[in-house]
């Protein structure tokens, strides 16, 4: 799963440069140019996704969609989108932090670190949890 959203761009009455994604309408920022907006719509786009994470009843993070014309491709960094996609699979698998925890050998706080998007978790850790769910993360360099 690539979390890469398509993000639109417009101008406002005073200038500012507004950024809103149509897969996630929790978030939306602003920036007084278009580097800044753009820069604001990472962290935008990772504090409204930490809200499906984090959110007590199980909702599914929202697909990307295709990138339209016009539109600027907002990746989530690398290490939110292998939580993303421990939080995807044991979403799929009915899978409670306390039963992952059991799987992991780690207490029950250990394992909800691993699904917060604000904790800076090990990579190889995350890794681990998905390999328990069977998936694997794979690293794609591409051009900007």
């Amino acid at each position: 799963m690539r979390y890469v959203y398509p993000a639109a761009v417009e101008r406002d009455e005073d200038g500012q440069f507004i950024v809103s994604f149509r897969d996630v309408p929790e978030a939306l920022t602003s920036g007084e140019t278009l580097d800044e907006a753009l820069a604001e719509a990472v962290d935008c786009l990772v504090v409204a996704l930490d809200g499906y994470v984090d959110d007590r009843s199980p909702r599914a993070i929202p697909r990307p969609s295709q990138i339209r014309s016009g539109e600027h491709a907002i990746a989530v960094p690398p290490l939110i989108a292998a939580k993303l996609a421990l939080y995807d699979a044991m979403r799929n698998a009915g899978l409670a932090p306390a039963a992952l925890a059991e799987r992991l050998a780690l207490s029950e706080p250990a394992a909800r670190r691993l699904l917060d998007l604000g904790h800076r978790s090990r990579i190889e850790d995350v890794q681990a949890a998905l390999e328990k769910l069977g998936k694997r993360i794979e690293v794609t360099v591409s051009a900007t």
